[in-house]
């Protein structure tokens, strides 16, 4: 469910429950209009025997350093910009525009430090199922080191990173023969790219 949000506050309604135990949580980071914020990923309990009121209270996330991302991809593609690290996780999503080059975007980081990618841009909701699968190759993560108010890239000095999305429009063929020549239906046939965040992109042979 969703509310409208105006003055740093706002309204959620879920209708039409059956008494009985909930679990609440929002997504991992949330944004709203042009702040971000930490949401509740831990479920919170919640017994319902009537109407409920629940409140929740999500910080802020402008604490840390001001981390710039800069993103060269195709018109209007959805992205998210994901950081990961030993003190938690955060996402934004984003859009990139039609102009060419590469536009910037920024996100808060926390001293730690951060494993920092881009990718398509995950649905949201406790059901939602996988991303369209992308025209381009997803690159791969930059390792961030962030102590307030210096950062390294790569164990480059710098509090930017640029990220740029390959377009996917080239194949590989070829036929999978056994030791005495004759060909193989549903041979499996894997591609791995040392550039990407794949883990392989996987085929099998025609009969």
């Amino acid at each position: 469910t969703s509310g409208t949000f105006a003055a740093g506050s706002g309204t959620y309604s879920i209708p039409n429950l059956p008494n009985g135990e909930y679990f609440l949580f929002t997504d991992q980071s949330v944004t709203l209009g042009a702040n971000d914020y930490i949401g509740k990923a831990n479920p919170e309990r919640l017994v319902v025997s009537g109407n409920t009121t629940y409140n929740f209270t999500i910080a802020a996330a402008t604490g840390g350093t001001s981390f710039t991302v800069n993103i060269d991809g195709p018109s209007a593609e959805p992205l998210d910009i994901f950081a990961g690290s030993p003190t938690g996780f955060r996402v934004k999503q984003v859009t990139l525009d039609s102009n060419a080059g590469a536009q910037a975007f920024t996100i808060n980081l926390p001293d730690s430090n951060w494993f920092l990618g881009v990718g398509p841009q995950m649905p949201k909701g406790a059901n939602a199922g996988p991303p369209p699968t992308p025209a381009y190759l997803p690159p791969k993560p930059k390792e961030v080191r962030i102590t307030n108010p210096t950062c390294t890239v790569d164990g480059t000095a710098g509090c930017a990173a640029t990220f740029t999305l390959t377009t996917s429009n080239k194949q590989i063929k070829g036929t999978v023969k056994d030791g005495s020549g004759k060909v193989m239906a549903n041979a499996e046939v894997y591609a791995y790219s040392p550039n990407g965040v794949q883990t392989g992109l996987g085929v099998k042979t025609g009969a």
